[in-house]
């Protein structure tokens, strides 16, 4: 997966709705339950569907898990999490793509109570950007490209957010909704899908 001036084959989920990546070197193993613009500039390279204090808890069928069946993707899905404290359950992923592209994807009953974070970083120093408003669809000139949800502004809840590289930085597209779909039709004697 490449991002900013290096490539990285490790991904380490956190229960808290981020990964870190590695080139295999150890990497932070801390579950970093309080989100910050500030840790994703000078820490470990992170991905973070949505970096809050979540909680697995098995008995609600939470579960963390990590898709590796398709050549050239990674899935993590965050499914029946919480968020500390409540009860209402959610699920979040994030694939990443070896092109460098990332889908950020959320139920719809996705939901925050507390500040949290939605983006990507290369970390390890790098100037700290300004957040967007990844649904606006505004490209970021930074390779550290986020949005800081204040306390129950989460607007992406039945929405996947992919994040498409330019070099430096990403283009966030959100589908609006009402966009076109698609349907399979064609069955009967003679069936000719189309």
């Amino acid at each position: 997966f490449p991002l900013g001036t290096s490539t990285y084959q490790f991904i380490h989920p956190s229960t808290n709705g981020f990964c870190y990546l590695s080139d295999g070197t150890q990497a932070f193993t801390d579950s970093d339950l309080s989100p910050s613009a500030a840790d994703m500039a000078t820490g470990q390279a992170r991905v973070a569907g949505l970096w809050d204090d979540l909680n697995v808890i098995a008995s609600n069928g939470g579960d963390m898990l990590v898709d590796t069946s398709l050549a050239g993707q990674r899935t993590v899905t965050w499914s029946n999490i919480v968020a500390y404290g409540q009860t209402p359950l959610m699920t979040i992923q994030c694939t990443l793509y070896a092109s460098g592209s990332v889908d950020l994807s959320y139920d719809s009953t996705a939901y925050q109570v507390t500040n949290a974070i939605a983006g990507i970083s290369p970390g390890g120093g790098v100037p700290q950007a300004a957040p967007v408003d990844l649904s606006a669809g505004v490209p970021s000139l930074d390779d550290m490209t986020y949005e800081e949800f204040l306390a129950g502004g989460l607007d992406l809840g039945g929405s996947t957010c992919t994040l498409i590289p330019i070099v430096p930085g990403f283009v966030p597209v959100v589908p609006s909704a009402g966009c076109a779909t698609k349907a399979v039709y064609g069955e009967g004697c003679i069936s000719q899908p189309d």
